[in-house]
């Protein structure tokens, strides 16, 4: 069992770091209470948005507020496992498809939530972010110099 641990670090490690960092900032982030960075940045909502919350709903069988956070909530547990088992079983075929299979999913969910979600979970305020405010703060300097 050891020997197939190790077989499995050695061909998914990547993967496995990419997902435990980002698994981490997401705890920490709740831990803390931090804004996403990415809408902080931008001032729009990543294709996760909602997710933690979601997957903290299902944890405690709030299941309408789970849907309500993130839709794909219900689904990232079984891709999880139905991943660690493919691992474990060698599937790397199947391990990756079930990553993509997965992200695909989220990227239509958050097509579908920009377009029918009117005052949700997401938010589209460019200007409201970090670089939309810092552009118009330099905007408005440039403007004052020429007055």
């Amino acid at each position: 069992m050891l020997s197939r641990l190790s077989a499995i670090w050695q061909e998914y490690r990547g993967t496995i770091l990419g997902l435990s960092v980002v698994l981490g900032v997401c705890l920490l982030r709740f831990a803390l209470g931090l804004p996403c960075p990415i809408a902080y940045l931008t001032g729009i909502s990543c294709p996760g948005c909602g997710m933690t919350r979601g997957l903290w709903s299902l944890a405690t069988l709030d299941f309408t507020a789970a849907w309500r956070f993130h839709p794909a909530s219900f689904a990232l547990p079984p891709a999880c496992i139905l991943w660690g088992v493919f691992c474990l079983k060698g599937r790397k075929k199947a391990a990756n498809a079930t990553l993509i299979v997965f992200c695909a999913l989220l990227i239509l969910i958050y097509l579908w939530r920009i377009l029918h979600e009117n005052g949700g979970v997401l938010t589209i305020d460019p200007r409201n972010g970090l670089i939309g405010r810092v552009a118009a703060e330099v905007i408005h300097i440039i403007q004052r110099s020429f007055a």
